[in-house]
């Protein structure tokens, strides 16, 4: 890939990349990109509130694809600059920092380049005053926007190789795309699901079964219908659809759970 690739197409007047372009620029598999939108269409946004919800829903357009070898067409998504920046957020790798910036840079090359179109296209005769009215509003807003990117380009910073940093992170990056206060976000704290079955076992001496047991007595367990909860992931491995199996991850607070059920 160079630097001169291009990222960011012109869509119905709206700078916009896809899923396709995200993956092949990032070096991940499309399926994964397209489970990491799943998972904050149907999962993030979920736990924010209904205006919020349909503001951010407008974020990512779901759209297909032919594919060039078998002719068959499968799904991807198109997203705009506030829905990219909300899926790269959690790119943490810090190798993925320039591919950002470099999708930031053309989302904000081609926005300039539609305010000059549009400039061109209905510029009217003007007295000195208003041009230097004009002037002045194209200034600030100007400003306003260059402000918004570089906030937003110092939390990705901040995100890179540090989880932590990305659930303290993604409130104010949601707050300044929306142009709301934090407070009126009303997000859920991200549940980070880090415990496999095995590891659990591992760590407390017995085999991935007996977790698994001690688990669904708990009532720890997301069925396959909800996938997940606070407590547990269900997910799902192996090439073929004949093939895959549900593999458990569980949070902090169930490894604690399970722990203490374990221990009595």
């Amino acid at each position: 890939m160079t630097t001169v690739e291009q990222l960011v197409e012109l869509q119905n007047g709206e700078p916009t990349t896809t899923s396709l372009q995200v993956a092949e620029t990032f070096g991940k598999k499309h399926e994964n990109v397209l489970k990491a939108i799943d998972n904050i269409v149907k999962g993030g946004l979920v736990n924010i509130n209904e205006t919020l919800r349909n503001k951010a829903m407008a974020y990512f357009e779901l759209s297909s694809y032919k594919n060039e070898q078998n002719h068959q067409r499968y799904r991807m998504y198109k997203m705009n600059y506030k829905g990219f920046t909300l899926l790269a957020g959690g790119f943490t790798d810090k190798k993925f920092m320039e591919y950002k910036v470099m999708f930031v840079e053309q989302f904000d090359h081609m926005q300039h380049y539609i305010q000059e179109q549009q400039q061109q296209q209905f510029f009217t005769p003007e007295t000195v005053e208003q041009q230097i009215k004009r002037e002045q509003l194209a200034i600030a807003k100007d400003n306003s926007n260059n402000a918004k990117s570089r906030e937003v380009r110092s939390w990705l910073k901040l995100m890179k190789n540090k989880p932590e940093a990305v659930e303290m992170a993604a409130p104010k990056v949601m707050s300044i795309l929306l142009d709301l206060p934090e407070e009126q976000l009303q997000i859920e704290p991200a549940r980070r699901y880090i415990y496999s079955a095995e590891e659990i076992g591992k760590r407390l001496g017995v085999d991935a079964y007996a977790i698994g047991i001690a688990a669904q007595k708990l009532g720890l367990k997301a069925t396959r219908k909800e996938h997940q909860n606070r407590w547990s992931q269900n997910n799902l491995v192996g090439t073929t659809s004949d093939d895959q199996k549900s593999r458990w991850m569980y949070t902090e607070e169930a490894f604690k759970e399970i722990k203490s059920y374990l221990e009595v």
